[in-house]
């Protein structure tokens, strides 16, 4: 009895292991004809790069890679440029002026400058088919023109990564569903914390609420997440529209040691100000009016300062 029950084991694991073997055949089968029937000789892959110590890289990048078989070419096409040297380059980036344009680069280029710099790489090769291969090609090709290649960059809704994201929606059929990567009803601002409290980035943390403002308060869409290129990565693997993609690989990880916890924090600062400002008051305020009186003025004038540079950045600016 025990025999005949073993025979009839090993008969059933048979049986899974065949029926595996087949099914795996066949998707080998497909994939080989479809590399086979792929004229177009293209590779398209989205790569999302870890953020930075740089206030421009805290959120981290995309690009994408095209690797084109028939010219033998491994090009990376970079929605993130702009020019150090642009006159009045600072005025025009506090103001949000700064033209930002696309730029083609060796790949291996790109990403020796990401490694240097102890930036992650990862790649997202897409299931693309010829057609669409060729039309984002085409694009890009388009799009790298002097005459096209300049935008008016918009942190939350025309960046580096919600450029890719319009490419890929609009040549990818069907149409793809990209889902919401993150809690329903989050904002702007809670997204934008989230990076930047991983890099104890306190102070540009401030910075970033004072400049961006109440807008950051607007609760995102699904494809309002996709602006950080985080979340357009892990959106792409969870579309719903089927597989689009193929595979992924991290190109480059880097050892990154966690990040050191800052004590000198804006809530730090201005608490220890206020302390200062009481004790003050209450050690030589009397005895010494007139120094008093001197720090109230300059105290009186910075608050002024920074209520001209609000109005001016509300007003002056695109932000």
């Amino acid at each position: 009895m025990k025999n005949l029950f073993q025979k009839k084991l090993s008969g059933i694991n048979k049986s899974k292991f065949l029926l595996r073997l087949f099914f795996i055949s066949i998707l080998a089968h497909q994939q080989i004809n479809a590399l086979a029937q792929d004229s177009s000789r293209l590779r398209i892959s989205l790569l999302t790069c870890s953020p930075g110590d740089e206030l421009y890289s805290l959120f981290g990048h995309s690009a994408l890679r095209v690797i084109d078989s028939n010219s033998v070419t491994d090009h990376v096409y970079n929605y993130g440029t702009f020019n150090f040297e642009d006159k009045n380059f600072y005025l025009k980036f506090v103001r949000g002026k700064l033209p930002y344009f696309m730029s083609i680069e060796q790949f291996e280029d790109f990403k020796w400058l990401y490694q240097s710099t102890g930036r992650g790489m990862t790649e997202q090769l897409l299931y693309l088919s010829p057609e669409e291969k060729i039309s984002i090609k085409h694009f890009l090709t388009e799009n790298s023109k002097e005459e096209n290649k300049y935008y008016q960059y918009d942190f939350f809704f025309d960046n580096c990564t919600t450029r890719l994201r319009d490419i890929l929606v609009k040549y990818k059929k069907p149409v793809l569903a990209l889902p919401a990567v993150r809690p329903a009803n989050m904002r702007f601002r809670q997204a934008i914390h989230e990076c930047l409290d991983r890099g104890q980035q306190q102070w540009s943390k401030l910075g970033i609420d004072i400049l961006l403002g109440a807008k950051t308060d607007r609760i995102m869409t699904a494809s309002d997440q996709q602006f950080l290129p985080e979340n357009l990565m892990l959106a792409l693997d969870s579309n719903r529209s089927g597989q689009f993609v193929a595979s992924s690989q991290k190109l480059y990880e880097p050892d990154v040691p966690a990040a050191k916890k800052n004590i000198f924090t804006p809530l730090v600062f201005f608490c220890a100000l206020l302390a200062f400002y009481i004790l003050l008051h209450f050690s030589i305020g009397k005895k010494l009016p007139l120094l008093m009186a001197g720090f109230d003025g300059m105290l009186f004038f910075l608050t002024g300062l920074l209520g001209c540079l609000l109005i001016f950045m509300w007003f002056g600016t695109d932000h």
